[in-house]
């Protein structure tokens, strides 16, 4: 005997297996299609795994990029800081190179003399007068601060070296004295030069 519940039963599976996209409510099986759409489905676009995968590739690109540059730059401002380190180095001794070996007052006093109280080198006439001299930041001579080397110091000292071996320290003037110069940034030395520098008169007399 019919019954309008069978009908209903028959439609209600129907439905279930044609959930799906592009299926049309039909009194036919929808399966094929159905299948055909949930491929296309899952072909259109990125599972999570797939998308967390391109998110961790990324992220290891981005780090990796700015560790690059982020070392490159401190390359740079190490070459930059070591060149005007030497550029400060040799402005020094190109000075110190300029005054007399030997007090010429005839004091035998090693470093400042007395009537050499000037916080500038303008009164500095003889090589050992550096002795011990440190400033930051650097000035010139005059006193005038090189403003563009702020953020390095420079240390000068002195010393007699035996004639016969510049290594030893000298108790008494020998007619050598060793000028070491050190050019530092935040207590780190960038650069270290040491100059001997002669009595030209010894055994002139």
């Amino acid at each position: 005997m019919y019954r309008k519940t069978d009908d209903i039963i028959k439609y209600a599976e129907f439905t279930k297996r044609c959930v799906a996209p592009f299926c049309i409510s039909e009194r036919r099986s929808c399966q094929p299609d159905c299948r055909r759409s949930a491929r296309l489905w899952s072909a259109s676009g990125f599972s999570y795994v797939e998308v967390l995968l391109c998110s961790v590739i990324i992220s290891i690109i981005l780090v990796s990029g700015l560790r690059l540059f982020g070392n490159l730059g401190r390359s740079r401002q190490v070459l930059l800081d070591q060149s005007s380190a030497d550029f400060l180095a040799l402005q020094m001794i190109e000075e110190i190179k300029q005054q007399f070996y030997k007090d010429p007052d005839g004091s035998s006093v090693f470093g400042r003399e007395l009537d050499e109280s000037a916080p500038d080198r303008s009164d500095f006439d003889d090589v050992d007068d550096y002795h011990n001299f440190s400033n930051c930041p650097p000035e010139q001579r005059n006193g005038d601060a090189l403003t563009q080397y702020g953020v390095f110091t420079r240390a000068v000292s002195v010393r007699y070296v035996a004639a016969d071996d510049f290594i030893q320290t000298a108790v008494s003037d020998e007619g050598f004295k060793e000028v070491t110069i050190t050019v530092s940034r935040s207590g780190q030395i960038l650069a270290q030069q040491i100059y001997v520098i002669a009595d030209i008169f010894v055994g002139i007399r």
